[in-house]
């Protein structure tokens, strides 16, 4: 496996046996360096060795006797301790990138955990402000409720109450702009289904829906139409 980069010793500049060499066989050991460092040299043939030198067959077979006399290389045109002074530890590709696969880690982990706790804190707001919608939406049709009873002289909590919330028109829904007319409609606009009680006027098991401001509207079973509409109570007290 070639290395990127390999262990070029200070010692270089002061070795006896280096600086023996003549400028140009200096030249010839730091490319031995290099191509061993690539992986190259070891299955190099002689014509391809010339080449990449740059000399003759004939300068390459000095050069050969030189560097055997000197000890750099064996039978060989492999250097001599190579392995002793290149450290397997120097190639730092696998280490980079497991560095580097621990680092991506710890930060989505780190974004993940940011941005989990702050959905929970918007959620804990959001469900917190809805709560305090629905209470403050609930006291007031409370309040209506009581006001429509003491005008009527209906208990609390019929349907005449609620109907007291919306104006005097005929169809309680005619005050509501773009009211969804489907059940699909209803939760695309944001109403809720809250529960299953029967009508206490006129008995029939309708369907509550919460408001997207938390209020309460009595819906006629698996429908958008708001039950005062059908209301058999609510129909005879109004003809």
């Amino acid at each position: 496996m070639g290395l990127p980069w390999f262990r070029f010793y200070t010692e270089w500049a002061d070795d006896p046996k280096v600086q023996m060499l003549s400028e140009p066989l200096q030249r010839r050991l730091a490319m031995l360096f290099c191509y061993q460092g690539q992986g190259w040299l070891a299955g190099a043939s002689e014509e391809e060795l010339s080449f990449k030198l740059r000399i003759s067959l004939d300068e390459l077979e000095k050069t050969r006797v030189a560097f055997q006399k000197q000890g750099f290389i064996g039978d060989s045109w492999l250097l001599v301790n190579w392995e002793k002074r290149q450290k397997p530890s120097d190639i730092s590709t696998p280490r980079v990138h497991r560095h580097r696969q621990k680092k991506h880690e710890t930060v989505s982990e780190t974004v993940v955990k940011q941005c989990e706790t702050k959905s929970e804190t918007n959620e804990t707001v959001l469900e917190e402000r809805r709560g305090e919608e629905i209470r403050v939406e609930q006291n007031r049709l409370e309040q209506k409720r009581k006001e429509a009873a003491r005008s009527t002289g209906k208990r609390s909590g019929s349907l005449a109450s609620i109907s007291s919330i919306f104006s005097s028109s005929s169809s309680p829904t005619a005050t509501l702009r773009h009211f969804p007319t489907t059940v699909a409609g209803l939760l695309a606009a944001n109403y809720a289904f809250s529960n299953k009680a029967p009508c206490k006027d006129c008995g029939v098991e309708i369907d509550w829906w919460l408001t997207p401001k938390g209020g309460q509207l009595p819906m006629n079973a698996g429908s958008a139409v708001v039950h005062m509409e059908t209301c058999t109570q609510e129909l005879r007290k109004a003809n």
